[in-house]
């Protein structure tokens, strides 16, 4: 159990003793580490790998269930002109209990981005792997947002379908 009372799901507090151990151990490169299935306690903190097998990570709690994305879908960014930037990105709309729990974590979290950019992502965990783990680059209240990176159009739209199915810790 957390050493203290944790202050939000982002708080260190959420880390156990176990979960030092689990992440130390933890080989992301061994095929055998895939986790298989769901995150067993989304009120917990929790140990995953990405699907990659190249990084890994100590998650806090579910902040927004994958129940609450309305939609995702993949598409060309856009600048402030209205302009295509010629990248992709893959755009998800929240529902109304997901636009406000995720509202409190973009705000949580964009506020980390000056103190520990380790800690200012939010992760899609899908059948127990991190499949996406952007960090926040803004405050997020409309329950809008827009994942960007190196996308092409097909990873994009992968990402999009697998976000359908995801959680976010």
């Amino acid at each position: 159990t957390p050493t203290s009372t944790p202050s939000n799901n982002s708080d260190t507090k959420w880390i156990t003793e176990k979960d030092l151990v689990d992440f130390y151990t933890l080989d992301c490169t061994d095929p055998s580490s895939k986790a298989k299935g769901s995150i067993s306690d989304p009120k917990k903190s929790y140990v995953a790998c990405d699907t990659n097998g190249t990084a890994k990570y100590i998650l806090g709690p579910v902040d927004v269930p994958g129940a609450d994305l309305s939609t995702a879908s993949a598409g060309l960014v856009y600048n402030n002109a209205g302009q295509s930037t010629g990248e992709w990105g893959v755009d998800i709309q929240f529902g109304a209990a997901g636009t406000k729990a995720f509202a409190s974590a973009s705000k949580r979290l964009y506020d980390l981005k000056a103190t520990d950019t380790t800690r200012n992502r939010f992760a899609v965990v899908l059948d127990g792997n991190v499949i996406t783990a952007p960090s926040m680059n803004s405050e997020i209240t409309d329950g809008k947002a827009q994942i960007t990176g190196s996308f092409t159009a097909k990873s994009a739209k992968a990402l999009a379908n697998q976000l359908s199915f995801g959680s976010l810790p």
